[in-house]
């Protein structure tokens, strides 16, 4: 969406809805952002994962074992039933040159038989015009929402092909929850090399989507990446395909070793796109309510 048409459409939503409809319309939204939240903490809380047993680990690839015994710092892992996670950035929207600050939240269920999560981020479209997106991935559906001053709708895209990406997206975004890269129901793993490892992503059984990983000689995890390019059609719109994520600046956290600095990349045509990069400024597991 350009820049004029953004102008127009804000300004007449403003006229036409008035202050009064705008506050509500923006409160509306931000309570629904807090239900998916707490519908996804929920989920968490009532996961019962097993322990994670020494044939598991065992079977793994090399440079996944490594990285295990690394993220959970030479201690058997456990399974993370949940994460929150606030992030600060730079987000940068398709086809524009510059970038905008964001802050950004995500809510994990990282030990169901299914993901669930939840992404909630604000920026600016504009000087004055601030917009706040909301990704949301329960019960095995996707929905996704963009509204301008939280309250002007400008995106809306539900269930379809999201609902496979959004698996994607879950793995792509899975050193934040790394007991989420051990083998279940939408994983497996494929030996490559000694730094390398392929990560096969799974929809009912049917691979869906592939990672290339990379785990350097400490057994940091610092790269995963989409082995099939985005779709142009739909690239700054579905967050998880064709994706490439860089990862650094790990430090331990309750335990567990998480990488703080990151760049996601849309590759498109063999080219990568970055468009979300920054830090993250707080990160918690097994929690069972917002920051």
């Amino acid at each position: 969406m350009g820049k004029l048409k953004i102008t127009l459409l804000a300004a007449a939503a403003v006229l036409a809805l008035g202050a009064g409809a705008m506050a509500t319309a923006a409160a509306d939204y931000h309570a629904g952002i807090d239900a998916d939240i707490a519908a996804v903490l929920r989920t968490a809380a009532t996961a019962d994962p097993a322990p994670v047993t020494a044939a598991e680990l065992a079977a793994l690839p090399e440079p996944v074992r490594r990285y295990m015994a690394f993220a959970f710092q030479g201690e058997a892992p456990r399974r993370l039933r949940a994460a929150g996670v606030a992030q600060q950035g730079e987000f940068r929207r398709p086809g524009a040159t510059t970038w905008e600050p964001m802050s950004a939240e995500q809510y994990v269920a990282a030990a169901g038989p299914e993901p669930a999560f939840v992404f909630t981020g604000s920026t600016w479209v504009l000087p004055g015009v601030p917009a706040r997106a909301m990704d949301a991935y329960v019960d095995g559906r996707m929905r996704m929402r963009a509204k301008l001053f939280s309250a002007i709708p400008v995106m809306a895209e539900d269930g379809g092909a999201l609902d496979h990406v959004s698996i994607l997206r879950f793995f792509i975004e899975s050193a934040l929850y790394p007991s989420a890269l051990l083998p279940g129901p939408n994983l497996r793993w494929e030996a490559l090399d000694a730094d390398h490892a392929r990560a096969v992503v799974l929809a009912d059984g049917v691979p869906i989507g592939a990672y290339r990983v990379t785990v350097d000689a400490a057994g940091a995890l610092v790269r995963m990446e989409s082995e099939a390019d985005g779709d142009p059609a739909t690239a700054g719109r579905f967050h998880g395909a064709g994706e490439v994520v860089t990862r650094g600046d790990y430090r331990a956290v309750d335990g567990v070793m998480v990488p703080h600095a990151f760049t996601l990349s849309r590759r498109i045509g063999g080219q990568e796109q970055p468009f979300w990069r920054g830090t993250v400024m707080r990160i918690a597991f097994d929690v069972a309510k917002r920051f």
